[in-house]
């Protein structure tokens, strides 16, 4: 039986810590998953990242480090617990990547499913969500276009929700 992403993930974030042990910036950690790679060439990371965050991105699970932490114009991964438990309070969970802490050696990580269809169109969020859901979003959340959600199980999934409104 096939383990669960968040398992998965873990097990990758503990192999490939110590090539990025100590690296603050986006150059350093690029640098790292360079040299990871090169020890594991099977393996495919993508990077991506924004102000205040890095994200390695695998088959199908992402791992966010922050690199710019309490960014207060577009917040950062704590942030972005506390938006999904939030919205998961207000019952909009399942429009919302899960995302999961994970501590390893003093360092933080969080883990979210990997969303795909992303920048599908070029509309903000809100041309594809119930009303209710748009009206929460207006009060709670911002940077809501199209590269910070994608689809899944036929509806939207916003990935990217660490800006508060």
């Amino acid at each position: 039986m096939k383990s669960s992403y968040i398992i998965r993930a873990q097990k990758f974030i503990k192999s490939i810590a110590p090539y990025i042990a100590g690296y603050k910036t986006v150059k350093e950690i690029h640098y790292g998953v360079d040299r990871y790679l090169y020890d594991h060439p099977n393996r495919v990371i993508n990077i991506s990242s924004g102000i205040s965050r890095i994200v390695l991105i695998t088959a199908d699970y992402v791992v966010k480090i922050d690199y710019h932490t309490h960014n207060h114009c577009f917040g950062d991964c704590e942030s972005e617990l506390e938006h999904y438990a939030q919205a998961c309070e207000a019952g909009f969970g399942e429009y919302f990547a899960e995302i999961t802490k994970f501590t390893y050696e003093g360092r933080d990580f969080y883990i979210m499913p990997r969303i795909g269809n992303i920048d599908e169109d070029d509309e903000d969020v809100y041309y594809h969500c119930p009303d209710d859901l748009n009206d929460w979003l207006y009060d709670n959340l911002c940077d809501m276009h199209s590269g910070n959600y994608g689809w899944k199980d036929g509806h939207v999934v916003i990935f990217d929700y660490a800006a508060s409104a």
